[in-house]
């Protein structure tokens, strides 16, 4: 072989070489724009649900302790007005989060609704059977909300 022969073959050699590395290159490219705009939605939709679940959280503690005030400070528009706030929260909840935890929320709300229209009847008189109606109630509810919220990373 010749010295033009072989600066060819190396020429080329040197060329493909260079193409190789510009695939490889690429694709370690868009696979890192692939995982940067993964990360970007992940966060964009934990800064969008994490309000309204915090919202709804406080919204449900608020409740709680409406409920269990003292018999002599219990007072039924400061518990219906929480209890407005809550499903308020799981409206705006519902709307952002993923359909399992929507589902959970609401189902809770339906609780909240039912204790509610028990507490304006008079069946629920007194604090202890308002803390039990709350601990056998909504506490199972709010346990499924939580770890739901955590298994979506909320």
């Amino acid at each position: 072989m010749d010295q033009v022969s072989e600066a060819l073959i190396a020429g080329v050699a040197s060329l493909i070489g260079a193409l190789a590395g510009a695939l490889v290159g690429s694709k370690a490219t868009i696979r890192a724009a692939r995982i940067s705009a993964r990360t970007e939605v992940a966060k964009s939709r934990y800064e969008t649900r994490h309000p309204a679940y915090q919202a709804l959280t406080t919204s449900l503690n608020q409740l709680r302790h409406s409920l269990e005030a003292n018999d002599a400070d219990f007072e039924l528009a400061a518990f219906e007005a929480a209890d407005q706030r809550v499903h308020d929260n799981i409206v705006e909840v519902s709307r952002e989060g993923p359909r399992e935890v929507a589902e959970i929320a609401q189902d809770m709300g339906w609780e909240c609704y039912e204790l509610k229209k028990e507490v304006r009847n008079g069946q629920l008189n007194s604090r202890a059977a308002r803390i039990n109606a709350w601990q056998t109630r909504i506490v199972p509810w709010r346990d499924d909300l939580d770890e739901a919220m955590q298994q979506h990373g909320i």
